[in-house]
C-alpha cells in the first residue's frame, strides 16, 4: 500500500521529508502483510465483509470438531486429541496467534482424515479375510444346508398331508359318513318343507272360518276402501271408525275427541272443561271481522263463536 503526496513544500518539511515520514508510518501498520491484505478494503474482502468475522469461524470450528468427534467415536478410531476448546473471538484477534490454530486444526484434520481411511482400509480388510477364511465359510454352509433342509422338510410335510386328504377322499368309511351327513340335510330340510305347508294350510283354515271371521270383525273391520267399527285397546278406552270421522273414547271418563273436517272436543258431562296448557294461537285471518255480536249473528256467527272487531280485539258472541 502507497500514498504519495503532492509535490510541494509544506511548512518547514519538503515533500520528501513527508514523504518517507508516511511510508514508514505505512511500513509499522502493515508490516509484513503481503501486497494482497496491506489495506482495509482487501483485508475486509478476505474475511468475507462478515463484522462478526472471528465469532462466525469460532461456531464453525466448535462445531466441525463435535461432527469428526461424533464419526472418530462411531468408528472406533483414535481421536487426535489437538484442544479446540479456545477458539473463541478473543483468542482470534491476533492474525499471528489465528494462523497457528488454523495450521493446527489443519494438521489435525489430516491426522483424523488418516485414522479414518485407515480404518476404512482396516474394515476392507478384515471384510476380505472374512470372505477366504475356510471357517467363516464353512459356517454359511452350514446356515445354507439348514435353509435346504427346511424347504425339503416343508415339501415333504405338504406332500404328506396331500397324500392324506386324497386317502380319506378315497375311504368308503369317510365317503359313508359324509353320505350320512348328507342324508340329514336332505331330511331336515323335508321336514322344514313339510311343517311350512303344514302351516299355511292351517292360516288358509282360519282365514276361511267364518268364527275366527266374525271375532274378527267384532273388533275391526278393516277391509277396503275404509276402516269401520271399534278397536278397543282397554275395557274404558275405544277408538271409533264412523265413515270420515275419527273418534278417540275414554268411557270411563265420558270424554271423547271427534277428528274430521273439524276437531271437536266432548268433555266430561259432569263439571268437564277443555283445558289448554302452554300457548294459544289463533290466526285473526282466519276470522271474520265484526263490530258487534248483532252483526256478528247476521253474519252467520254462532252463539260461542269467535270473531274479532275493528279494533284488533278478539271477541266470543254470547249473545
Amino acid at each position: 500500500m502507497t500514498y504519495t503526496v503532492p509535490a510541494g513544500t509544506y511548512g518547514d518539511y519538503s515533500t520528501a521529508f513527508i514523504q518517507a515520514y508516511i511510508d514508514q508510518k505505512i511500513d509499522d501498520v502493515v508490516g509484513l502483510a503481503p501486497g494482497t491484505l496491506d489495506s482495509l478494503q482487501e483485508l475486509s474482502a478476505a474475511l468475507g465483509d462478515d463484522p462478526a468475522f472471528f465469532a462466525t469461524v469460532a461456531a464453525q470450528v466448535a462445531e466441525l470438531n463435535t461432527d469428526v468427534t461424533d464419526i472418530v467415536t462411531a468408528l472406533g478410531v483414535v481421536e487426535n486429541d489437538q484442544d479446540f476448546g479456545a477458539f473463541t473471538a478473543a483468542t482470534l484477534t491476533d492474525t499471528t496467534n489465528l494462523k497457528a490454530v488454523l495450521e493446527a486444526f489443519a494438521s489435525a484434520y489430516e491426522t483424523t482424515k488418516g485414522n479414518l481411511e485407515s480404518a476404512d482400509t482396516g474394515l476392507s480388510n478384515r471384510l476380505d479375510v472374512l470372505e477366504t477364511d475356510p471357517t467363516t465359510a464353512a459356517a454359511v454352509a452350514a446356515v445354507q444346508s439348514d435353509v435346504d433342509q427346511n424347504e425339503l422338510d416343508c415339501d415333504a410335510a405338504d406332500a404328506a398331508l396331500s397324500g392324506r386328504l386324497d386317502t380319506l377322499e378315497a375311504d368308503p368309511t369317510t365317503a359313508a359318513a359324509v353320505a350320512a351327513v348328507q342324508a340329514d340335510v336332505d331330511q331336515n330340510e323335508l321336514d322344514s318343507d313339510a311343517a311350512d305347508s303344514a302351516l299355511s294350510g292351517r292360516l288358509d283354515t282360519l282365514e276361511v272360518d267364518p268364527t275366527t271371521q266374525t271375532a274378527v270383525d267384532a273388533k275391526l273391520n278393516i277391509a277396503n276402501p275404509a276402516a269401520t267399527g271399534d278397536l278397543t285397546v282397554d275395557t274404558e278406552a275405544r277408538l271409533e271408525f264412523d265413515g270420515n270421522i275419527t273418534k278417540l273414547h275414554n268411557d270411563l271418563r265420558g270424554t271423547r275427541l271427534d277428528i274430521g273436517n273439524n276437531i271437536t272436543v266432548y268433555p266430561a258431562a259432569a263439571g268437564g272443561r277443555f283445558e289448554i296448557e302452554g300457548g294459544l294461537y289463533i290466526r285473526l285471518s282466519d276470522l271474520e271481522e265484526h263490530n258487534n255480536d248483532g252483526d256478528a249473528a247476521a253474519a252467520g256467527i254462532v252463539v260461542g263463536g269467535v270473531y274479532y272487531d275493528g279494533n284488533g280485539h278478539l271477541r266470543i258472541r254470547v249473545t
